[in-house]
């Protein structure tokens, strides 16, 4: 069966603010729905820890409607699932153990993206991937100039010209990515740095073999560890 419920795909590299654009969007539109349930569809444990908590967080909410002896009976037949849920409201053994209609946001094969099912609800996916059965709104990383008042903030007038310049190659460096350039400008910010100096260091960095995979850090990476500038 098909269903008809919306569902938009945000497709674009990883740093490009996938994420936050979902969020913006919910933040804007909270009158719009009833409830707002964030997936961590990395992979397939995710996914089914994701739907554990997200199920128990409804039955909290639901608890509060009811009151007595036969809470949990109550709240499992508001929630369709008469008979899962204990003494104490929490899930049953096989209830706590099945996955939860979700998204697989990285999910290589497209068609086995599990989705709810149901003609109701939005759907937001951030995929680095495009997924063609789905409305596909492309997310491209920051023009020049945006990206140079986020560096520069409020000197983006009055910047002399050495920062100036070295803040189009920063953000050349970084790729116009928006979190990648936040990043930058914070820690500038708290090592009271200019941009001719954090420049210096990012070609450092840059310039330095990355590490064994197990320690976590790649290479240009914008925080603290042996390759933070």
């Amino acid at each position: 069966m098909a269903w008809k419920r919306a569902v938009v795909v945000l497709q674009g590299m990883g740093g490009l603010g996938k994420s936050q654009i979902a969020l913006e969007y919910m933040f804007r539109n909270p009158e719009t729905y009833s409830a707002i349930f964030w997936v961590d569809a990395t992979d397939q444990s995710t996914i089914c820890d994701s739907g554990r908590q997200i199920l128990q967080m409804l039955i909290a909410h639901y608890s509060t409607k009811h009151r007595g002896e036969n809470l949990f009976t109550d709240v499992a037949t508001d929630l369709g699932i008469p008979g899962q849920i204990m003494r104490g409201c929490e899930l049953g053994e096989d209830v706590a153990k099945a996955p939860w209609p979700s998204i697989h946001r990285r999910s290589q094969d497209a068609c086995a993206t599990p989705l709810p099912a149901c003609d109701h609800g939005h759907v937001i996916v951030t995929s680095r991937i495009a997924v063609a059965e789905f409305k596909l709104i492309e997310v491209l990383g920051m023009d020049k100039v945006s990206g140079l008042r986020l560096l520069l903030g409020d000197d983006f007038e009055t910047a002399s010209g050495d920062n100036r310049e070295a803040a189009e190659s920063v953000a050349e460096k970084l790729g116009y990515l928006p979190l990648a350039l936040a990043q930058a400008a914070a820690y500038m910010v708290k090592r009271a740095l200019d941009l001719v100096e954090y420049l210096k260091r990012l070609m450092n960095n840059m310039t330095r073999p990355l590490v064994s995979p197990g320690r976590g850090f790649v290479l240009g990476t914008l925080g603290p560890g042996p390759h933070g500038v």
